[in-house]
């Protein structure tokens, strides 16, 4: 596992180097039946550093280590909560780490195709995920596809799920694998991630600004 821990830190400190944006799309299946697309999510990340924002369909998510800001677009409302280096939840670094650190490994390989390396990580039966496969572009130090196959129950809500019971349609592991390109440079600028954007404060009172005047705000952490 050591050589996976340096491979992930390489690649954060290409990512950290210059503000970066890509394109990435997930989709999800059973974990037995991959070709069945059961639901799909497309969508764009800049990262700059700890500054990060994510378009995933009708979802936004903008992290700028003081706030976190989710806006659900189709529900018009605007979701706030104390920021942290480590709250991108859509950050596919963090991903892979948050998986790393809560489950336990039962074994690795590491294999080589041209430029691009595969590394594939088997997890202790029992746990929340029970593989993850990556390719990376060693080359450009980039992320190109991670698969993962994780307990349908992390997902998602299943109607009709009762105790250990799986509903009609669904498996009790699912495959997500998420797909990254169209990865380009871009200047810096610290107004993509300004909270100001989107909402101000008047005394303790949040409020919209007006390009966001249909959103109603929830303070998710208490004395934000």
């Amino acid at each position: 596992m050591n050589k996976v821990t340096e491979q992930m830190k390489l690649l954060r400190e290409s990512y950290d180097t210059r503000p970066v944006s890509f394109d990435l799309r997930y989709v999800y299946s059973n974990e037995h039946t991959p070709a069945d697309i059961l639901d799909s999510l497309s969508g764009n990340i800049i990262m700059d550093s700890t500054n990060y924002r994510c378009i995933l369909d009708n979802t936004e998510t903008i992290s700028n280590g003081k706030y976190n800001i989710i806006l659900f677009k189709e529900d018009q409302v605007m979701y706030l909560s104390k920021g942290t280096a480590t709250n991108a939840t859509q950050d596919p670094l963090q991903t892979i780490q948050t998986v790393l650190e809560k489950s336990g490994a039962s074994g690795c390989t590491i294999t080589n195709n041209k430029r691009n390396k595969v590394i594939h990580i088997d997890f202790v039966p029992g746990g929340a995920c029970k593989q993850i496969e990556m390719v990376i572009d060693t080359v450009a130090r980039r992320l190109l596809s991670m698969e993962y196959i994780v307990r349908t129950s992390q997902l998602m809500e299943i109607p009709g799920a009762t105790g250990s019971e799986q509903p009609e349609g669904y498996e009790e592991f699912a495959r997500v694998r998420a797909d990254f390109y169209n990865y380009r440079f871009l200047l810096p600028d610290k107004s993509r991630f300004d909270e100001r954007t989107f909402f101000y404060k008047e005394g303790d009172t949040f409020k919209t600004t007006a390009a966001y005047s249909s959103y109603k705000i929830f303070i998710a952490t208490p004395n934000l």
